[in-house]
């Protein structure tokens, strides 16, 4: 079975030990991966503005997972897809707690920010950290002088610092009259509450529900207990060599450290990142299956060539390339069989009959099964437009407009109507552009 989604810590995980960048190979594999179609998905315990910015700045991530679970984003509008928030009575209760006792310092999670009382930015002063990323985290944080405001608000999560060890006992007490909460260890000192049943396994569960994903597609990788879930529920589970015995334990693999790009070497493994097969066998296949049909033929010779002009300008690596140029190829290999079981070759009969005899003539060149999984993919949803996700993806759909644009001779009403409402690369813009509306 392919892989649909990466879930990935960032802390630890994702991130260089400086905790704020992303090494360049890690970045090319990310989007390598998002290129075919995979959704890559950070999933931390901090809030939305805790977000490195270069990872925001990503164009392969659409969805993260933040402040433990309690809010799924979506960073292109950058509004929460769902959330799951401590309701408003032992909120209430935690702040007062955070104010009125002395020794106890916090860190408030709320509407996708932070917030920091005195006590906590005392804290954060001290706390040992590097200079660089001890002054990111300060300027993403909201500093108040009392914790009112935020009374009565659901809140997404609440962190605690730095509890002594003298009053563990005195705050278990007081942390049963304030309400249930979901416990996260970041520390023997210190403790992060979140609304009940919350936690990134279960956010991770309902974000694929969502987008149609199963258990068995995802993949989850993490250092910390506040991973233990995700990595429980991911069908392929990597703990870090660099996390704790019990996430060890529980994963399914192990990965090297965060500074050994252990993210990127186990994605590149798993995904099958390797030297591409020459199309030429599977180009010869083709055209001995569309025997004596010529049109079928040098429609989809056409399509291969705009897909690959596209890709190659688009910058795509040379396994998701790859894996255009097969689907370019193979795309319309289900007209015959629809053709044969339902007298016509309409758009939902193709993208049903096709995936079975691509996937036999793949198997019989013995293309990468990570190859023929998103292959079969990508035929199965060429003429379906409502949510493209991956470059792969949509470079196929555009250079068969382009074909068929042509070959139906559209006007150029016509091809304005699909230049704002299905091409996005720039290259095919330009094609379109010239070709049609000129």
């Amino acid at each position: 079975m392919s892989i649909r989604l990466i879930a990935l810590d960032m802390d630890g995980t994702l991130l260089s030990g400086d905790h704020m960048s992303i090494s360049d190979r890690t970045v090319k594999v990310l989007r390598a991966a998002a290129n075919r179609g995979i959704y890559i998905v950070p999933a931390s315990g901090r809030t939305m503005s805790q977000l490195p910015e270069v990872l925001r700045r990503l164009d392969c991530v659409r969805y993260a997972i933040t402040a433990n679970g309690a809010a799924v984003m979506d960073l292109r509008n950058k509004q929460p897809l769902f959330t799951s928030l401590i309701p408003p009575e032992p909120s209430a209760n935690l702040l007062r707690m955070a104010e009125e006792i002395p020794w106890l310092n916090s860190e408030t999670y709320y509407g996708g920010n932070a917030f920091l009382e005195p006590k906590g930015q005392r804290f954060l002063d001290s706390a040992p950290l590097p200079p660089a990323f001890k002054k990111q985290l300060s300027s993403f944080r909201t500093y108040l002088q009392t914790l009112h405001p935020l009374i009565g608000l659901p809140l997404e999560k609440m962190r605690f610092n730095r509890i002594p060890e003298e009053h563990m006992e005195e705050f278990r007490s007081l942390l049963k009259k304030a309400g249930t909460f979901q416990e996260s260890y970041d520390g023997p000192d210190c403790l992060e509450l979140n609304a009940p049943g919350t936690s990134k396994g279960a956010a991770l569960q309902e974000l694929c529900r969502r987008l149609g994903i199963l258990r068995e597609e995802t993949m989850a990788f993490g250092d910390s207990n506040n991973d233990l879930t995700m990595l429980q529920w991911s069908g392929y589970s990597f703990a870090m060599a660099n996390g704790t015995e019990e996430i060890k334990q529980a994963a399914a693999y192990l990965a090297p450290s965060n500074t050994e790009d252990g993210v990127a070497q186990k994605v590149e493994e798993f995904l099958q990142i390797r030297p591409v097969k020459s199309s030429a066998p599977l180009i010869r296949n083709m055209i001995c299956y569309h025997r004596g049909d010529r049109k079928s033929v040098q429609h989809f010779l056409k399509v291969l060539g705009y897909a690959k002009a596209i890709g190659e300008l688009e910058g795509l690596d040379a396994g998701t390339q790859h894996i255009l140029e097969t689907a370019a190829i193979l795309h319309d290999v289900g007209i015959k069989p629809a053709l044969e079981k339902y007298k016509s070759s309409a758009g939902p009969y193709q993208e049903m009959e096709g995936p079975a005899p691509a996937r036999e003539m793949l198997m019989q060149l013995q293309y990468d099964p990570a190859v023929i999984d998103r292959v079969c993919y990508l035929i199965a949803h060429h003429h379906t437009y409502s949510d493209i996700y991956g470059a792969d993806y949509q470079i196929l759909v555009e250079a068969d407009f382009l074909v068929n644009l042509d070959e139906g001779k559209s006007s150029a009403i016509e091809a304005e109507n699909v230049k704002t409402s299905i091409f996005k690369t720039a290259a095919g813009q330009l094609f379109l552009e010239e070709l049609f509306l000129r």
